[in-house]
């Protein structure tokens, strides 16, 4: 015999999440350093999760990065002597925003001072954090196209140096732990993709990136393709092994040769020979 047992109310009734707040409270505030960049502030904060702590903040206005896109499709880096990590190193065009100044604004500026190139197509990308555990740095990645040579206007304390690299060149440097420099890292794997991908398969992405006319705009199928991956890179539901499959159907039916793949927060350009390997 069968006996069925109700189960608590509790068990039926739904669970209401506690809300979160977003931000801390801070309770104490003090800057015990005030230079030229940055200050550095000492703070007694409640965060979200009632977590009484203190905080070292180093405060920054922010800064852009550039990926400048030559005609011939080769990239512009960088080399200058960095005295924190007393190194000189290789990295894409950078520097602090002006106070006012939009990430277009600081990244056509940076890009003549440092290269000496005036771009009339720039396109920001990305916004990431550098360093959140102890910095307020936010970096904005843009990308500068349609390049015409001018005369730089390096600051006074600056010494650098100009180079012209291919894409699977500046993979190789990368495999060869030549550039280490974190904010080139972010800016070239996520547009061209694991220094582990091919050189055919480089310059597939590299001639994907190309496939758009001098004012920066992509082909519409190619936009509404990179619509779809990023919605279904967002579908956290989805296991892994189906999300692998609905790639590869999309790279299949797609008449696009590559697009923008991801999870989470890494992203990579793969082309169609990569579908398998997904």
């Amino acid at each position: 015999m069968l006996y069925w047992l109700s189960p608590p109310a509790a068990a039926l009734s739904p669970i209401e999440a506690k809300p979160v707040r977003k931000r801390a409270r801070i309770l104490e505030s003090k800057t015990i350093f005030r230079g030229r960049v940055v200050k550095l502030k000492v703070e007694r904060v409640v965060e979200p999760g009632e977590v009484e702590t203190t905080r070292e903040v180093v405060c920054h206005p922010g800064s852009v990065v550039v990926v400048p896109h030559l005609p011939d499709g080769r990239l512009i880096l960088v080399r200058q002597y960095r005295h924190a990590v007393q190194e000189s190193l290789w990295e894409l065009v950078a520097g602090g925003m002006e106070p006012g100044e939009t990430p277009r604004q600081s990244a056509r500026r940076e890009l003549l001072e440092e290269t000496g190139y005036l771009a009339r197509v720039l396109k920001p990308f990305l916004e990431f954090y550098p360093s959140p555990g102890l910095l307020s740095e936010k970096m904005h990645l843009v990308e500068a196209w349609d390049l015409t040579p001018s005369k730089g206007q390096p600051d006074a304390d600056e010494r650098i140096e100009t180079g012209f690299f291919r894409v699977d060149k500046i993979l190789e440097m990368i495999r060869r732990k030549e550039i280490r420099d974190g904010k080139t890292l972010v800016g070239i794997l996520l547009l061209f993709g694991s220094p582990a991908t091919s050189d055919e398969s480089s310059r597939s992405v590299l001639a994907s990136r190309l496939d758009k006319n001098q004012s920066g705009v992509e082909p519409p199928q190619s936009k509404a393709l990179r619509a779809t991956v990023r919605t279904i890179a967002a579908a956290h539901a989805v296991s892994p092994k189906q999300n692998c499959r609905i790639r590869r159907s999309i790279l299949e039916t797609s008449s696009t040769s590559t697009c923008l793949l991801g999870t989470g927060s890494s992203n990579n350009f793969l082309d169609t020979s990569s579908a398998d390997k997904l």
